[in-house]
C-alpha cells in the first residue's frame, strides 16, 4: 500500500495581507523537509486565500445579488461569513424569509455574477503560488484543489 503525505495549505486572512509563498511556504512545511522522498506525496490546496485572492469578487457578487433581492448587506456581514457555503450564508442573512427556492435563486445569481467578474477582470494566483505548484509537480507531488465553491466554478463554466 502506498504511503501518502498530505499537506493542507490554507490561509484565512480576510482584509489582511495575503500570503507570499516565496516568504511563507518553505521546506519546513514539507514532511521531513525533503522533496526527494520515495513515497507518494500529495498536496491539498485550498482555493480562496491560498491559490487566489477572490475576496473582492465574492463581495461584489454577493452585494449585487442581495441588492437585486432588496436586501442590503454590510461588508462586515460579508466578512463574517466569507468562506462558508452559499446556503449557510443565505440562511443567516435571510432569516425566516429563507426558503429553499429563494436560497437557490439568490445563490445561482451570485455565482453567475461571480463568474462574470472573473471572466471580465481575470484573476491571478497569489505571489509564489505558480512557482510552488510547478515545483511540486516537477518533483512528482500529486496535487488537488479543495474549496467550498460550487464545482462548476472550477471549470469557469456557464
Amino acid at each position: 500500500m502506498a504511503e501518502f503525505h498530505v499537506i493542507k495549505v490554507s490561509f484565512v486572512r480576510h482584509s489582511a495581507p495575503k500570503p507570499d509563498f516565496g516568504e511563507t511556504l518553505n521546506e519546513s512545511y514539507l514532511p521531513h523537509g525533503d522533496l526527494r522522498m520515495t513515497a507518494s506525496r500529495a498536496v491539498l490546496w485550498d482555493m480562496d486565500g491560498t491559490l487566489i485572492d477572490s475576496e473582492d469578487f465574492h463581495w461584489i457578487s454577493w452585494r449585487n445579488a442581495m441588492t437585486n433581492e432588496g436586501v442590503v448587506i454590510a461588508h462586515e456581514q460579508f466578512l463574517a461569513l466569507f468562506g462558508q457555503r452559499n446556503d449557510s450564508i443565505l440562511s443567516q442573512w435571510l432569516g425566516n424569509t429563507a426558503t429553499p427556492a429563494r436560497i437557490e435563486k439568490i445563490a445561482n445569481a451570485k455565482e453567475k455574477l461571480y463568474r462574470q467578474l472573473i471572466r471580465r477582470d481575470g484573476i491571478s494566483p497569489l505571489p509564489g503560488v505558480a512557482d510552488w505548484v510547478h515545483r511540486l509537480h516537477k518533483e512528482g507531488w500529486l496535487q488537488a484543489v479543495a474549496s467550498a465553491c460550487p464545482t462548476r466554478q472550477y471549470r469557469w463554466g456557464a
